[in-house]
């Protein structure tokens, strides 16, 4: 999986993490990842998986929303680490908070 975490939620089947190093500057949002912990490399790959993870994502980002981190939210579908150097591809699924700023 990718790099270091901080696990926010866990079962049998997904984690829900954020990263040490976010994509997202924390000043301008948060970077959620959702990711099945068995090993599919595409979301096509197990619908019912797949299924899943978004049904996951969709609770956390309403989970987000409520608690008023973010007034938008993007969401991601990825399986293309396997392109950076030494890495392995893998589904994930990526929730991108977005803050106003004046950047």
């Amino acid at each position: 999986m990718i790099g270091n975490h901080y696990s926010l939620w866990e079962n049998d089947t997904f984690i829900v993490k954020t990263l040490f190093n976010p994509h997202i500057l924390y000043s301008e949002g948060h970077h959620v990842i959702v990711a099945p912990k068995a090993d599919v490399v595409s979301a096509w790959e197990d619908p019912e998986i797949s299924d899943k993870a978004f049904t996951l994502a969709s609770k956390v980002s309403k989970i987000i929303c409520n608690l008023n981190l973010a007034p938008w939210l993007n969401l991601q579908a990825n399986g293309n680490w396997g392109l950076l150097p030494g890495a392995t591809p893998f589904f994930h699924i990526h929730i991108c908070g977005r803050n106003k700023t004046d950047s």
